[in-house]
């Protein structure tokens, strides 16, 4: 087979864990999708998940920084304020 065959977004297993990915963002139908709106649904699912969880391992270092530094913890609290909207 070509190396592309064997590719998990090509196996069965790997467009399962796709459906449930979407699936489990909101897209209860994505097991109806074509195949390549699922490629490219699960590519923005997961770069959305990407992101939070760099935002996230950003927030928390801005705090441990900012629990040690007051100039670091008055920059954590404008980001706070910035991310809910005041």
């Amino acid at each position: 087979l070509p190396r592309h065959a064997t590719s998990p977004c090509l196996s069965l297993e790997g467009l399962r864990e796709q459906v449930s990915l979407l699936q489990a963002h909101g897209h209860p139908e994505a097991r109806h999708y074509p195949v390549p709106r699922l490629w490219t649904e699960t590519r923005l699912a997961r770069r959305r998940d990407n992101r939070a969880l760099a935002n996230t391992a950003l927030l928390t270092q801005m705090a441990i920084n900012g629990a040690l530094n007051k100039e670091a913890a008055k920059i954590f609290e404008e980001r706070i304020k910035k991310l809910m909207g005041k």
